[in-house]
């Protein structure tokens, strides 16, 4: 274990909530399964503690960042001089 965090930069357990998070992100932008199937299917045991840790790792919570993947609302909108 000790081996892996010094290699990788990060421990087995921040290695494993990444992995989960991405395959989130890929399975809310291409699918239509509902966030509470995509939470169990990347190992989450509920739909509020997987929200929890994808909005604090993504930024945004999981029903806005499938609207708009790649933030270009957020983008668009400074821009354009909105908040």
């Amino acid at each position: 274990m000790k081996c892996f965090r010094r290699d990788c930069g990060v421990t087995v357990n921040e290695y494993i909530v990444s992995r989960r998070i991405d395959i989130a992100k890929e399975l809310l932008q291409y699918s239509e399964l509902p966030v509470s199937e995509i939470a169990s299917k990347c190992g989450f045991s509920d739909q509020l503690y997987f929200s929890r840790v994808f909005s604090s790792r993504v930024g945004v919570p999981p029903t806005v960042f499938r609207k708009d993947p790649f933030g270009r609302s957020e983008a668009r909108g400074v821009r354009m001089g909105g908040v």
